[in-house]
């Protein structure tokens, strides 16, 4: 009986401890968004693609991201530093140059980019308070 209680003991300190410990979350407003605003860089904005949700207002994620190239209301960019080369299929790609066995021609450069769409409001116009509806990451020429 008393292997219980001390156990039964034991079992309510680590769950109350637990219970009271916060788990660490980093500051997304913090040093990761900066570094993201200042130089676009892929590792920033991949560390900070677990802070946009739905329904996020277009103000926060511009807190967040810094202004954005959009070419409509609905649809902005996000771009990054990171590069990638890219071949069409039945070529292979060798120290840039794209190879077949009988042509060559210069790799694609394609950026890996931060697609953010956003719901419009009724004037079609692009506004702080618009709701983030989906996101895509893929690099685009």
């Amino acid at each position: 009986m008393k292997k219980l209680i001390i156990f039964a003991l034991i079992a309510l300190l680590l769950t109350s401890c637990a219970a009271e410990t916060p788990a660490a979350t980093p500051d997304p407003s913090g040093a990761l968004s900066q570094q993201y605003k200042l130089g676009h860089d892929y590792a920033s904005l991949v560390a900070l693609l677990p802070y946009l949700h739905r329904p996020m207002s277009r103000a926060d994620v511009e807190a967040l991201l810094g202004k954005a190239y959009c070419k409509t209301p609905t649809t902005c960019f996000y771009p990054t530093d990171k590069v990638m080369l890219y071949c069409p299929d039945a070529y292979t790609l060798e120290n840039g140059i794209c190879k077949t066995a009988n042509e060559e021609l210069k790799a694609f450069e394609l950026t890996w980019e931060l697609i953010v769409y956003f719901s419009a409001n009724d004037a079609g116009l692009a506004s702080p308070d618009d709701t983030l509806i989906g996101v895509e990451f893929m690099p685009m020429q």
